[in-house]
């Protein structure tokens, strides 16, 4: 960190700080954009997160709505037969349908920060060349 703190000032020894400063508001306005980005990337992801649990919802509460149904129709041996098998068809249901949320979560969370990182890689290119 010291080595670099003294590339920097001898950098800005070299050059008149005046034309540095619009080069580096420059960086930060793309520093800035590209947390804007990676802020979207996040918001877009927690939406379809949202709208994938309001679909799983509706889903869920059909099968119950058809699970009512045949209990009304059936004896009850049938019924909890049927019930049982249910049961277990939304156990199942119910595991994939959080494994896909999890993944449509983490795959939202891995866009915003390949942003934040591009942008790092990029930034630091840039002080190189601008310091170089």
């Amino acid at each position: 960190m010291e080595r670099a703190l003294d590339r920097l000032t001898k950098a800005i020894d070299h050059k008149h700080l005046s034309g540095l400063a619009p080069a580096f508001l420059e960086l930060r306005r793309k520093d800035i954009q590209a947390v804007v980005e990676a802020n979207k990337a996040s918001y877009e992801g927690l939406q379809r997160v949202v709208q994938r649990q309001a679909q799983v919802l509706k889903a869920t509460i059909g099968e119950y709505r058809a699970v009512a149904g045949v209990m009304r129709s059936a004896g009850a041996v049938e019924s909890v037969e049927q019930i049982d098998e249910l049961a277990r068809g939304a156990f199942r249901m119910a595991l994939d349908n959080l494994t896909e949320l999890t993944d449509v979560a983490a795959q939202a969370q891995a866009d915003a920060f390949a942003v934040v990182k591009k942008r790092v890689r990029d930034s630091v290119g840039e002080a190189r060349k601008l310091l170089g």
